[in-house]
C-alpha cells in the first residue's frame, strides 16, 4: 500500500505543479492513516517531505547557475 500512496503522490508532485506540495503530502499522509499500518504513516511523510526539499534544493541550485551575475 505504501508504494502506491507513494507513487501517487510522486505523480502529483512532479506533473500536477498546481496542487501545492503541503496538500500533496497531507493527502497522501490522510490515505496512509485510512489504508497502511500506523507506522507507515510518518514514513510517508519522511520520503514525501526529502523529496519536496530535494526539489526546492535542485531548482534553486538551478536558478543560480542560470544566472551568471549571481
Amino acid at each position: 500500500m505504501n508504494r502506491t500512496i507513494l507513487r501517487l503522490a510522486l505523480y502529483e508532485l512532479r506533473n500536477i505543479p498546481k496542487t501545492p506540495v503541503n496538500v500533496v503530502i497531507s493527502e497522501a499522509v490522510a490515505l496512509s492513516r485510512a489504508y497502511a499500518l500506523p507506522e507507515d504513516t510518518s514514513f510517508i511523510n519522511g520520503v514525501l517531505g526529502a523529496y519536496s526539499r530535494a526539489e526546492k534544493a535542485a531548482k534553486e541550485a538551478g536558478s543560480h547557475d542560470a544566472d551568471p551575475g549571481a
